[in-house]
């Protein structure tokens, strides 16, 4: 009887002493994180009795837990535990557990709350403050209001006060940076966002930038291009990333490779300058932080400008007198030129010194006369058409036939009792620091046809040949040409006998047909001044 009274006082204990454990609990169950998998237990504590004795269930709101679509009811021995799968914050509420052990009721209730884990927002991984500024990382976190944000460089979590400064601001979401410099804070700063179960990072690249700054401007001298040439503008700058550049014209266009300009990095090439081309010319740099300009001003120096200048037809021992008109800045020197010869204003000094020159060259050939006779028949003809040519011009300075003055802004040439040693081109020239501007003109002088060539005098052909002769004058103007045959004048009939003449050159073509064009012929040239016959056989 005493044993079976102790056994049921055993029992009534036991039964007493029983409870429900919830794992996890407390604040552990608040604010889990959505979208992952949470499990939750229920279990009946101190009873070490048949298992089958216990029956444990899980209810949500007073619905049986296992009945909602993501919820999983798990079974353990003396419990259950309850599997949430990818909870949503509508997941949370009152979670009860109820047990029944060998017919004694336990119950418990708990609250689960579920949150959505801490998000960034529009998330900048890549930032990069100016150099010696006061540097704004930014790390904007969404979350509940038990999120929690701390920073970590280098691996070490950064407090304010500490020796290099740092202070934050919203809630820890900027992380403020004196006086940035590059070689010591470039690097990868972690902005952590923690809440309860949730812990997110992100990991921001930090790259200090500086602005770009000008420090090469290369302009060409004093500013100045050369009409013709081309024109190099150099710009460079430093700046943190390299900075680009843009170069702008005068109506503010930006300027881009093509046959007239050249762009590549800071150089600008201008190619074949002209007036068009004088004005601004900006440089700019620029990159991530801003930009920096510098502008050129470039002038042009233009070549001298020479008016158009008409050819001359004279003749003999009559004058001529050519004005050369012209203009520009600068002008350095004007001058005639024919041949080899120049003509300009000298001075008394310079004529004084061609005088003297003139003497001394017949000093030296009286010399050569009286002692060394044999060695004028040594000289090439060449030479003695060069020495002829260089007398006549000096004997021409000294007597005035030649002569040259300047007036404002032309130089005039006087040649007076013409001969046909003075025909040919001539050229005026002007020059200034830009170069020399030439005009071409020709002075013809009148004479009538002069002999120069023909073909063979006698011409053998035979029946079905074509043979060709033909005559060559000089004469001022253009001759006439006519061809005769045995005294009568030749008719071409552009098969058989063809005539070519042009200037001062003609030309027969016969194509010969069973001896009809046998003959004498004579080319004739006419030019109003004067008549020249040749025969041919």
């Amino acid at each position: 009887m005493r044993c079976s009274m102790l056994a049921l006082l055993l029992l009534i204990h036991q039964c007493s002493a029983l409870e429900l454990v919830i794992t996890p609990n407390g604040d552990r169950l608040l604010d889990q994180r959505t979208g992952g998998n949470f499990i939750v237990s229920c279990k009946v504590k101190d009873y070490d009795g048949p298992a089958s004795d216990v029956k444990v269930e899980w209810y949500k709101n007073g619905e049986l837990a296992s009945q909602i679509g993501n919820i999983m009811p798990i079974d353990k021995i003396y419990g259950k535990q309850l599997l949430i799968n990818s909870p949503k914050i509508t997941d949370g509420g009152d979670y009860t557990c109820k047990a029944d052990v060998s017919g004694k009721l336990l119950e418990t209730t708990v609250r689960i709350t579920f949150a959505d884990p801490p998000k960034f927002i529009n998330p900048e991984t890549q930032q990069h403050p100016e150099e010696g500024s006061t540097a704004e990382i930014v790390c904007n976190v969404e979350g509940t209001d038990k999120l929690e944000v701390f920073w970590q460089f280098n691996g070490s979590i950064l407090e304010e006060g500490s020796p290099r400064g740092y202070q934050f601001q919203n809630d820890r979401q900027i992380l403020i940076i004196p006086a940035y410099d590059s070689k010591k804070d470039d690097g990868i700063y972690n902005c952590n966002a923690a809440q309860y179960s949730s812990f997110e990072t992100l990991a921001i690249n930090v790259t200090g930038y500086s602005r770009p700054v000008i420090t090469v401007f290369d302009t060409p001298t004093n500013g100045f291009g050369i009409e013709g040439d081309s024109a190099k503008l150099q710009c460079g700058a430093v700046g943190k990333p390299k900075p680009i550049y843009e170069w702008f014209d005068k109506n503010d266009d930006i300027i881009v490779n093509s046959d007239k300009h050249k762009v590549n990095d800071g150089l600008l090439i201008i190619e074949s300058l002209s007036e068009n081309d004088a004005g601004e010319y900006k440089c700019v740099a620029s990159n991530a932080l801003g930009n920096s300009s510098r502008v050129a001003q470039l002038k042009i120096l233009l070549k001298p400008r020479i008016e158009k200048m008409p050819d001359f037809t004279k003749k003999e021992g009559e004058e001529v007198e050519v004005v050369c008109r012209y203009s520009g800045e600068d002008i350095a020197a004007v001058k005639f030129v024919y041949g080899s010869e120049e003509y300009s204003v000298v001075s008394a000094t310079e004529v004084e010194e061609v005088e003297n020159k003139v003497q001394s060259s017949d000093d030296e050939r009286r010399l050569v006369s009286t002692n060394d006779i044999a060695a004028d028949h040594d000289e090439d003809d060449e030479e003695k058409e060069e020495n002829a040519r260089i007398k006549r011009f000096e004997e021409d300075v000294t007597s005035e036939r030649l002569s040259v003055r300047a007036e404002e802004n032309a130089l005039i040439l006087r040649i007076r009792n013409l001969s046909l040693l003075d025909a040919g081109k001539y050229k005026c020239a002007v020059s200034n620091r830009a170069g020399w501007t030439e005009r071409v003109f020709h002075i013809a002088i009148t004479h009538p046809p002069v002999y120069r060539r023909a073909s063979d005098d006698i011409i053998r052909s035979f029946d079905g040949n074509t043979a060709q002769i033909f005559c060559e004058v000089s004469a001022v103007p253009d001759p006439l040409w006519t061809w005769q045959r045995d005294g009568s004048e030749l008719e071409a009939d552009g098969s058989s006998i063809i005539v070519d003449s042009k200037g001062g050159v003609t030309k027969l073509i016969l194509q010969n047909r069973n001896g009809q064009n046998y003959g004498k012929y004579t080319c004739k040239a006419d030019n109003g001044v004067g008549t020249l016959r040749n025969l041919q056989m």
